[in-house]
């Protein structure tokens, strides 16, 4: 990636990007009716926890909120009718965690890491490739970071996008 794609942004601008309640003046709002869409046409409830302003990361932002995009469509197509599908973002020392929590049930056991992989399908629902995740997770590792799934078994799961705090702060 040039370096001149990249730059620090408000980990908020990345997930105002994906699905924000109250949108910025550069929020492209078509991302924020299709989250809301989705969520509602499938009974789901959506919640976006406040995020602190100074939390910013050095990344590329179309890619960035392009792999929380992905993240969030998923949740709403395998969380369970009348479910929940939260959104978070914290600081863990000079890390910046982004965190998708579904209700699909759960994984079955060692299948977590699985769903990365380009073309895994791992539900009777097959209305798409199998792509988004592995998307997601190369748009995540060019921005430095790492996707990560952990399984709550029998609840749903928790993709965590981590990534490198921006200097200074």
């Amino acid at each position: 990636m040039s370096s001149t794609a990249r730059d620090s942004r408000s980990i908020r601008s990345f997930t105002t990007t994906a699905t924000s309640a109250s949108p910025s003046p550069s929020w492209p709002p078509r991302r924020q009716v299709g989250a809301t869409l989705d969520a509602n046409a499938r009974k789901i409830t959506f919640k976006v926890a406040p995020i602190d302003r100074d939390l910013t990361v050095d990344a590329d932002r179309q890619m960035l909120g392009s792999a929380v995009s992905n993240l969030l469509q998923n949740a709403f197509k395998f969380s369970r009718r009348n479910g929940t599908v939260s959104l978070t973002a914290r600081a863990a020392d000079d890390r910046v965690l982004i965190e998708v929590e579904d209700e699909c049930g759960g994984l079955p056991p060692g299948k977590a890491e699985e769903l990365l992989r380009p073309f895994e399908q791992r539900s009777s629902d097959r209305t798409g490739l199998g792509l988004g995740l592995s998307i997601s997770h190369r748009a995540v590792q060019a921005n430095d970071g790492t996707l990560n799934v952990r399984n709550l078994g029998g609840k749903g799961c928790i993709f965590t996008i981590d990534l490198p705090r921006s200097g200074g702060n």
